[in-house]
């Protein structure tokens, strides 16, 4: 008898190697994702920060630098929306159409950018932040009326 093809014991064996292996795989690749999430999150988070900081320097700098006393021990500090501040005036310009997208939930990304002026050093220095507790809009500060607040934390 000239039989071709696998027995049901053969193909049974193969199937469950490789669910084996996915089982094996899977969680790996999970891991993989997850890390690029995060770098994208800390790339973009760095992307607009060096964007605020930049604008910060050729624009902001008399808004930012103290006038006088008004700023306590070395550093003044504005902080400036995230959509209505930086996305409006085009400082950052979103990938994905007219909103910044939050790697890890795909959702809208919301917060400010906290840009601080050294007065003994005379540097800017921006960072993103996600919580915005301290925003205070259309402060007297920094009274651009778009988007604009006094850090103080």
């Amino acid at each position: 008898m000239n039989n071709k093809g696998f027995t049901l014991v053969e193909l049974l064996t193969v199937i469950v190697l490789l669910a084996l292996v996915m089982i094996i795989m899977v969680p790996g690749f999970t891991n993989v994702a997850a890390g690029i999430r995060n770098q994208t999150f800390l790339n973009k988070q760095k992307t607009i920060s060096g964007a605020m900081q930049t604008y910060a320097n050729r624009h902001l700098i008399d808004e930012i630098k103290p006038a006088g006393s008004t700023c306590s021990g070395n550093s003044c500090c504005c902080q400036y929306d995230l959509n209505t501040f930086i996305i409006a005036r085009g400082i950052y310009l979103p990938e994905d159409g007219d909103v910044i997208m939050n790697p890890y939930t795909n959702q809208k990304l919301t917060g400010c950018v906290r840009v601080s002026y050294n007065i003994s050093t005379y540097r800017t220095e921006a960072k993103f932040a996600e919580d915005c507790g301290s925003f205070v809009p259309g402060s007297a500060r920094c009274n651009s009326g778009d988007g604009a607040g006094v850090c103080t934390s």
